[in-house]
């Protein structure tokens, strides 16, 4: 979780309204200008706001890539060919057509975007700051997520440490499935009871602290600021200019059997790619001029 930056400063429902923004229209447009303008948002979002993105982005272009791999050489449809590929098992000689290469550039940038948009969400927006905001009617089954969503990676740590602690002292997993549930099944042992004894302490902290006695209160009060508004102007314009450009058919993309027309210059392609870029010219000038970052 990154401190002190403009992301993390927002109120959660401002951060969670862009990640669904970008994830929606990533996934509802084919149109390869609004690909790109979605992800160099998140993007530059995510430099910003100085998030570790360096482990994402070699998973990512790993995978990119293999999705372009797969649609050049599966995909024969389109008419422009670029050349003929080899014969390969099971699949054969094959062309290899720009229309095809487009189509599997697009594919791969969206899932980069929606990637990239969860991994911003999820090191900038506190998991307890957005259930506060959702569970206000029910804040049992709020409290109830929370700790499952705090429990998972403690125990998942906790696992990893008692198997590296047993492979310390000699312990052979075995070979076959009931050779290695029963190999296991002491580190499951210990994992129960260390989740039950984990379980205990937090009840009592949550018993000593009156949970459950009397109306519930908040130590820091989550309130929307000007920068909140803000934000949800810059993203109401977007999501206007995305309905203006879906009204007119040009959040579709004509893939084959030729690659179509952009639509640029458009007048709405225009607005909504300055609708993308103003949270990351917030975000900058955000980090750059304190004196505005105290005004709003």
């Amino acid at each position: 979780m990154t401190k002190k930056t403009f992301l993390a400063d927002l109120h959660p429902v401002s951060s969670l309204g862009y990640v669904g923004m970008v994830c929606g229209l990533s996934l509802v447009t084919d149109n390869p200008l609004l690909q790109m303008g979605l992800f160099f948002s998140v993007l530059g979002l995510a430099f910003t706001n100085r998030l570790p993105i360096g482990s994402w982005l070699r998973f990512g272009t790993y995978t990119g890539l293999m999705v372009i791999l797969i649609n050049v050489l599966v995909n024969y449809n389109g008419q422009t060919v670029l050349c003929y590929r080899p014969a390969l098992p099971l699949l054969g000689a094959g062309p290899i057509t720009l229309e095809a290469l487009v189509f599997g550039l697009v594919m791969a940038l969206r899932l980069l975007t929606i990637m990239l948009a969860f991994h911003v969400y999820s090191q900038t927006v506190v998991a307890d700051d957005l259930l506060a905001v959702f569970g206000r009617g029910a804040s049992r089954l709020a409290v109830t997520i929370i700790l499952a969503l705090r429990f998972f990676p403690i125990m998942a740590n906790e696992a990893t440490r008692l198997w590296e602690v047993q492979r310390t002292r000699g312990w052979a997993e075995g070979r076959g499935f009931v050779q290695r549930l029963r190999a296991r099944w002491p580190l499951l042992q210990a994992l129960l009871v260390a989740a039950l004894e984990r379980s205990w302490q937090v009840g009592e902290a949550m018993q000593a602290r009156g949970f459950g006695a009397g109306r519930r209160s908040c130590y820091l009060p989550l309130t929307v600021r000007p920068r909140d508004w803000l934000w949800r102007i810059i993203l109401m314009v977007s999501l206007a200019a995305a309905v203006y450009l879906g009204w007119q058919g040009q959040l579709s993309y004509q893939f084959f059997p030729y690659l179509g027309r952009t639509g640029w210059p458009n007048p709405g392609l225009m607005l909504m790619l300055l609708g993308l870029a103003g949270p990351v010219l917030v975000s900058w000038w955000w980090n750059r001029c304190p004196s505005w970052r105290s005004k709003i």
